[in-house]
Parts: structure tokens; sequence; C-alpha cells
């Protein structure tokens, strides 16, 4: 009878590590005996259980485990369990032992204040979809995998990174602060004066200064071997976007995607609430095309006449992302026909978030966005 032990390598959170042992059969606890063995000695056990189908051992230190250290794992006088039969239960399994090698003190993750739908923080650590707001709202925050002491401005930098090599430039004014009563994380808050950007890459740098309050370890990147071994997590933040699809009779806004209605021409969602005064809704107005395709899916060159009106954000709602909605003026038509609807922003005239949301100059959207649209089958 043989055992897979979860070595448990570089286990995330050492401060509420559980070894297990995993056995190739269901067994008892009955008579046996199983050991946490560290450099100091044994380590006591608050408990001991079987778990999954009575063949996962799961110990329960009494007191949390020292970073970046190896323990030993050893059991004795386990016997099969009762749910193998009378013919194979209580036979004795050959004595042994495991390793495993606790985590460095280190960043856990950094993560913002909303949460997903199970409840859980969402993890910011190398996303690309970051909102820019949450750098100034107070959600930014530093999570390490044990309580920390010295965490602080100094400790902890916030920097954009900038440039092919990633050059980080250490932003300034923020504040560190813990969150609430907790001792793992840490709220980042950005002056009001910061302008967050848009498509721009961050760094949150944990320096070794940090102290895990338990061990009195200082913080160490995992597997880090250089003079500096800082920890390090990035994210970038999303740029400004923008998609088009259908706009229906039932819901002309564009808001519902899931109404079941007959096109009537289409809809450009942009991501953030944008500055009308960039939008041109005007009859003249060139920055919104309809373009049929005929039977062998050429595009005519001409656009098919539309009436576009911003139709949700400002200056109907400035809390609200911005929707445009284009109908086609003659309607489009009841054979099936396939058209593109197309919305061009130029570099020299894009279309701007709202100032009161950023005026940085990354806060805009320039370049296209395109989406077929169908007509109704009659």
């Amino acid at each position: 009878m043989g055992i897979t032990p979860q070595n448990g390598a570089q286990a995330q959170s050492f401060s509420a590590t559980t070894p297990e042992i995993d056995f190739s059969v269901p067994i008892t606890l009955t008579g046996a005996t199983f050991k946490l063995t560290g450099p100091g000695g044994d380590v006591p056990l608050a408990k001991t259980e079987l778990s999954t189908n009575n063949q996962v051992v799961v110990l329960t230190p009494a007191a949390p485990l020292t970073p970046e250290t190896t323990y030993t794992i050893s059991f004795a006088d386990v016997k099969t369990g009762p749910e193998l039969g009378a013919a194979l239960a209580n036979r004795p399994i050959t004595n042994g032992t495991s390793q495993f090698t606790t985590a460095t003190f280190r960043i856990n993750r950094i993560q913002d204040g909303t949460t997903t739908a199970a409840g859980a923080l969402v993890n910011l650590d190398r996303r690309t979809d970051v909102n820019p707001l949450d750098l100034t709202n107070g959600n930014l925050a530093v999570n390490f995998n044990s309580s920390a002491t010295g965490v602080d401005a100094n400790s902890v930098s916030l920097s954009e990174l900038t440039g092919t090599a990633n050059t980080p430039t250490k932003l300034a004014g923020y504040a560190v602060a813990p969150s609430g009563t907790s001792t793992t994380t840490y709220t980042i808050t950005m002056p009001a004066t910061y302008q967050p950007k848009y498509g721009k890459k961050y760094e949150i740098r944990g320096g070794t200064t940090v102290t895990d309050a338990v061990s009195h370890k200082n913080l160490k990147a995992e597997g880090c071997t250089l003079a500096d071994c800082s920890d390090v997590k990035s994210f970038t933040t999303r740029n400004v976007g923008a998609t088009i699809r259908a706009a229906n009779a039932g819901d002309p806004s564009g808001a519902d995607p899931a109404t079941p209605a007959s096109p009537t021409g289409f809809v450009v969602r942009f991501s953030d609430p944008m500055d009308p005064t960039t939008i041109d809704v005007s009859p003249t107005q060139t920055q919104f095309k309809l373009f049929k395709r005929d039977s062998t899916g050429a595009l005519s060159t001409n656009s098919e006449p539309l009436t576009c009106a911003i139709t949700q954000g400002p200056p109907i709602d400035p809390t609200k992302n911005t929707f445009v909605t284009c109908t086609a003026t003659a309607g489009l038509g009841t054979a099936p026909t396939n058209f593109l609807a197309s919305a061009v922003f130029l570099q020299t005239a894009p279309v701007k978030v709202l100032p009161a949301r950023s005026t940085d100059p990354s806060a805009v959207f320039f370049g296209s966005a395109s989406a077929n649209v169908f007509s109704a089958c009659p």
C-alpha cells in the first residue's frame, strides 16, 4: 500500500498551512501516529483528521509555521480502513515520511475592493483590464501571506512602468494604511490630484524591510537569490474601448442585448462616460457608418442614411457609460441582407472620457469598431 504525499512545496500561506498526506486507500486513525517536525523539533498539532473518502490525513499545526522552512511529516502504525471489507481492512501500511517547504514571507496578491459573484476579492495580479478609477478610490490593496509589520509608503512602492524596458517611476503622494483591522491587507490610496492612466502598466513592490509579525523574517520574493529580494506584482489598466452590436426596435438604447426584436440599426457602446462634445451625432456626422453588402459580400461604397443620438450616458446621466444608437432612416428592409456597422474616430479628433472622470491624455478612444448587422427575415 503506497501513499501519494502532497509535498506542498512553497505553500501559499505558511501561517495557515495544513499539511496533507494522500493515501491510496481508505485508512483508520485508530492506533496511528503522525508527527510534524521542523528544524526546532516536533511541532505541536491542534488536530489530526481524515478527509476525502478517509484517504487524506490533514494535520493542523497548533501555531503558524515558519516561512521558507522545510518540515517533515512522519507516520507510523497506519492501517487500512473498514471500507475495504473484512478481507482487506486493518492491514498495516508501511511507515513513511514526506517533506514540504513553506513559502517565503511575501506579497500574496494585489486586489481591489470589489468582489466576484462568489464573494471573493478580485485578484489584480497580471490582469490587463483593471479599472483606472480603482487607483484613486481606495480600493487598491496589497495582501501579504501573513501578518505584516513595517508597511508604509516607503516600504511599499506604487510605480508606473514606461517604455519597452518597463522602467518604474514611483508615484508621489499615495498613502498606505491597514484595511480596517486587518494585519495582512493594506489599502493604497492615491491623492485626489492623480490622473489615472488608461492602458498603463503599474507595479507594486514590497520592500525587504516589511517583516512577518510572527517569525520576524523579512519579506522575500519566492526563489530570489539576488541582493534585493523585493517582491513585485504588476497589473495593467484597460484602454478606453468601444463595441458595436445591432440595435432593436424593442430596445433602442442598446442596453439589453437579449431583446428579441427586429434590428433597426446599431448601437456603439463605450466603456466609459464620454464627453458628448467630442461625439458628432448631427445630420452631417461622419463618425458612424452603415454599409450594405451585396449578394457577393462586397460592401457598398456609400453609407446608408442614418439618424444617430446619444441614448445613455452624458449628458443624460453622467454616471453611466455612453451609448450612441444609430437608426437606418429607410430601415434595413425585409430581405436577408448583411450590413457592416462601423464607428471611426481619428487620432486627431478622438472621443474623450468625460472630464469629470479624467482629463489625462490617455483617457481617449481613437481607431475603429465594427460589427455585422443582419436585417430580419420576412
